[in-house]
């Protein structure tokens, strides 16, 4: 941008934009940029109880000792016939009354740096004692005639008003407590007032000296010069004030007054009221601690303006760093000089080092992307004609290649004359909180994106159950329009017997914070617009916003899943009373069926005995298969009635000792275990959980098919063990459970097969090989199913075959189903 462009009238301000350019996600890189942190000085910390303790066991015997140790002095000085000549009164002097200005000029210069009332009585007291220390040195010389006066008794009155107006402004430095606050600066008026108070009394006793005829200071009495008690009264009373306040404890200035009050006291009582005459030992050793009361308020003072540059050298500081931490940079121009003035965390805003450069206007805006240079001078013009503040955000391009974003702030400083003389602001790297912004913009456009296209209700409210949000999804739900919902309660969409519950718990939550309902899922009723109530689930979250707390509701019309468990339950009801009958009939079933078989096999046996020699070959021959028909059937009736009593004539699940059952089975197959001259092999068998009499029926079933299945010349070895397991059930988290083996050496067969033999009645083999109904696995299947579990086997034909039960350790569902079933 060229400088002509504001030819004819004042150019806007150099950083009014400049903000503190950091990236976003490049804080380390700045970080690099930031001056090292600077250390507080010990004698800038704030004192600890701890200090001020010491400091008052340290400094309170000195003030008592200084005390002591010039009373015995006077008390030497006393009896010296130490006499001296004027001579040495005048230098003496002319030491005090340098001293005395020196501390004004520097009591002054600490009031106009900080405007500390308390210091302005100082500088005011000193000056005008200095002037009459002046007075008081002139008319004890040679020189004396230049004041109008040569009156011999006129030094020792000149002296004594010196000594009573310093006395008396120290003082009245200390009686009005809003002296000594740094936080109510002086009015100017009350300043000027003081100036002339003091310069109306200063002249009033050089005057008054001039025309008044003053008489001896001496007594022959007690006291040597009983006039000079007169000042020692406000010393005393202003060492008083400076001990009520207690800041001699931390504060330098303090404590070094309370030396210098002391030594004045002194200077006036005993020393100067002692003196007999002129330049005895009283009187010259009065005029040395003078200079020293005079060098100890200098030493305090000039301790006081280094305390407040070192104060102040902090706080510029402080604010350096303040700037640095908020990545905020001020500025100020001066559209006069088109000078402009940046603080050093601008410059390491646009990635220079801080003062690298001199700014101006055309330096300014040609740090500022181009495309947006004419906008920010088009802001900075207007708010020159119209005076208002302005702010606006601009790009900037830093050298190193990254590209920041700043808020630049300004206000217009005018004259007397309302001419614009100066502009002044801050600015401020945004770039992240921008990024965060388009981040937060984007979130909660997906977020509406997708609450407008759930099919949930979701609904967002304060905590006075004011309606926030309400999406589409809540309209076709409730029959509610988001116009009509939103800043409405939202009870209006809960049944009046809610209402009160609801109303309870949002003022528990306001009172306390307790919200139960928050990260659960709960079924309660609502109501559409109609007045009609129907189920819902909801699940509530709460989140804190800038306004305050939220709660966000997702609801779900559950009016479907609850018709379908219903239908279920009412289904489970029917199917319940159809086991009843179920159970009923194959109770009937196995008294009605077992009643012919016995009578078959009872008539059966009588035939074979008392007819034997009746029939012939034949007749045996069928009375035989008819036997051995009916006992068949007998044992097909048994085991289809134990297959129907699995899951009704269940026993409630309990933890089980496979071992024992192992053996007690093995002790009932005991003969057939010695039919078959077989090996059975018991491993690990540890407690499992479940049926017992159930899993005894599993356990003797795989142990009898392990026997049976054998050619007839091969001797059987049956393994039996068990072990822990975890696997997954239908789509649970892994489940801990039982894996009960039983391995043979038999006939095996076909892995294919598998299912074929688990279903009852089906068989692999003819019964002229291997006796029995084809439900003994089929039983084992049921059993293992009820129990929650899984059995399958590893085969192969002659290989022999190991059948696996999987037990589930625990499962409660299934243990209440069977306790119910029961």
């Amino acid at each position: 941008m060229e400088s002509n462009l504001w030819s004819g009238w004042p150019r806007p301000a150099n950083s009014l934009d400049s903000g503190l350019a950091y990236a976003a996600g490049d804080q380390h890189k700045r970080a690099a940029r930031q001056p090292p942190p600077r250390r507080i000085p010990a004698s800038m910390r704030e004192p600890s109880p701890e200090s001020w303790r010491r400091a008052k066991q340290r400094r309170l015997p000195a003030y008592i000792g200084l005390g002591v140790v010039l009373v015995i002095a006077q008390q030497i000085i006393v009896r010296s016939d130490w006499s001296s000549a004027g001579g040495l009164h005048t230098h003496l002097e002319s030491i005090a009354t340098t001293l005395a200005f020196v501390v004004g000029v520097l009591a002054l210069v600490r009031f106009y740096s900080r405007r500390v009332e308390r210091f302005l009585y100082i500088g005011v007291a000193f000056l005008a004692t200095g002037t009459l220390d002046l007075f008081h040195f002139i008319s004890a010389t040679p020189a004396a005639p230049i004041l109008g006066t040569s009156d011999p008794n006129l030094p020792p009155w000149t002296w004594l008003a010196g000594r009573l107006v310093l006395g008396l402004l120290l003082w009245a430095s200390v009686l009005d407590p809003t002296t000594h606050d740094e936080d109510t600066p002086t009015p100017v008026a009350r300043e000027w007032r003081l100036y002339g108070g003091i310069v109306f009394v200063t002249l009033l006793f050089i005057v008054g000296f001039r025309t008044v005829t003053v008489p001896s200071p001496h007594s022959t009495g007690f006291l040597g010069r009983p006039m000079d008690l007169l000042p020692a009264i406000p010393f005393a009373a202003a060492l008083a004030g400076y001990l009520k306040r207690g800041r001699w404890r931390t504060e330098p200035f303090d404590h070094w007054m309370v030396l210098a009050l002391i030594t004045s006291i002194a200077v006036q009582v005993p020393f100067m009221v002692g003196s007999r005459a002129l330049y005895d030992a009283s009187f010259d050793a009065a005029h040395v601690l003078k200079i020293a009361s005079y060098a100890l308020v200098v030493v305090g003072t000039a301790s006081s303006l280094r305390r407040l540059y070192v104060r102040t050298d902090l706080v510029s500081a402080a604010l350096h760093e303040a700037q640095s931490v908020a990545a905020i940079g001020s500025w100020s121009w001066d559209i006069s000089s088109d000078e402009i003035l940046w603080s050093d965390e601008l410059y390491r805003i646009y990635g220079h080092a801080p003062q690298a450069f001199r700014i101006d206007f055309d330096r300014y805006v040609s740090l500022i992307d181009p495309a947006d240079r004419d906008r920010v001078i088009g802001v900075v013009q207007t708010a020159i004609e119209t005076g208002e503040d302005f702010s606006f955000d601009h790009r900037v391009a830093r050298p190193e290649g990254e590209r920041t974003i700043v808020h630049g702030r300004g206000r217009i400083l005018r004259d007397e004359t309302s001419n614009t003389i100066r502009l002044a602001g801050t600015a401020q790297d945004v770039t992240a909180r921008r990024h965060n912004e388009e981040a937060l913009r984007a979130s909660e456009q997906q977020f509406r994106s997708v609450a407008e296209t759930a099919a949930e209700a979701i609904i967002t409210i304060d905590t006075d159950g004011d309606v926030l949000f309400w999406n589409s999804g809540a309209t076709q739900m409730f029959g509610h329009s988001a116009d009509a919902m939103l800043g409405c309660p939202v009870v209006r969409i809960l049944p009046d017997t809610l209402r009160g519950e609801h109303e309870a718990g949002m003022e528990r939550m306001r009172r306390t914070g307790a919200a139960p309902l928050l990260g659960q899922t709960v079924s309660v009723f609502g109501k559409k617009a109609d007045g009609s109530e129907f189920p819902i689930e909801l699940s509530l979250a709460r989140w804190q916003a800038t306004e305050g707390l939220r709660f966000t509701a997702i609801i779900r019309d559950v009016t479907e899943r609850e018709e379908a468990r219903s239908r279920l339950r009412a289904y489970a009801t029917r199917l319940e009373a159809s086991n009843r009958e179920l159970e009923q009939f194959a109770y009937v079933a196995s008294h009605d069926l077992q009643e012919p078989l016995r009578k078959i096999s009872a008539f059966s046996d009588r035939l074979a005995m008392g007819y034997e020699n009746v029939l012939d070959a034949r007749g045996i021959d069928y009375l035989a298969r008819m036997q051995n028909a009916a006992l068949r059937m007998q044992r097909l009736v048994e085991d289809l009635l134990s297959l129907s009593r699995i899951a009704t004539r269940g026993e409630p699940f309990e933890n089980v000792d496979l071992d024992s059952i192992v053996r007690a089975v093995l002790s009932d197959l005991e003969e057939l275990v010695r039919e078959k001259q077989a090996t059975v092999t018991i491993g690990p068998l540890p407690t499992a959980h479940g049926d017992p009499a159930q899993l005894r029926q599993l356990v003797q079933n795989l142990l009898t098919n392990a026997l049976k299945f054998h050619p007839k010349e091969q001797v059987p070895k049956v393994e039996i063990w068990a072990e822990r397991s975890t696997r997954t059930v239908e789509d649970e988290p892994d489940v801990s459970g039982l894996v009960l083996s039983v391995r043979d050496n038999g006939i095996g067969f076909d892995i294919e097969q598998l299912e074929k033999i688990l279903t009852p009645f089906q068989r692999l083999h003819g019964r002229s090989e291997y006796e029995g109904t084809g439900m003994g696995l089929a039983i084992c299947r049921r059993i293992v199913e009820r129990h929650g579990g899984q059995l399958d086997a590893e085969s192969s034909p002659g290989k022999g075959a190991t059948f696996r039960a999987w037990l589930p350790d625990d499962r409660q569902e299934l243990d209440a189903e069977s306790k119910g079933a029961s």
